[in-house]
């Protein structure tokens, strides 16, 4: 369904029991409108937009995440997830034990 579509069948459909968004209808009107302009009447290309798909300049990609499914470099037999939540316990009980100790004598 392409995007034209989509915004006709939003913009045709009464059947719908629900209180009108009249900000978005006026939103989606006038996309929809843009979208039916000539090719003549669109609007010229911005200056900052590069002319070519190979002058496009993208962000580093992010780093893999503390929860991330992937297996882990250093123990591929665990999960990066598995690795982030075991050395997250072992943080806690580092702290916890002396504690408990303290709380026990």
């Amino acid at each position: 369904v392409s995007k034209i579509e989509q915004i006709k069948e939003i913009l045709s459909d009464d059947t719908r029991k629900v209180t009108p968004n009249f900000a978005r209808y006026s939103r989606l009107k006038t996309s929809y409108q843009q979208l039916l302009r000539p090719e003549n009447e669109l609007p010229e290309r911005l200056a900052h937009w590069p002319s070519n798909l190979g002058d496009l300049r993208l962000p580093p990609p992010p780093k893999t995440s503390a929860f991330s499914q992937r297996s882990h470099p250093r123990f591929p037999n665990l999960t990066i997830a598995e690795v982030a939540r075991l050395d997250a316990q072992l943080l806690q009980c580092k702290i916890k034990g002396p504690m408990m100790r303290k709380h026990m004598e």
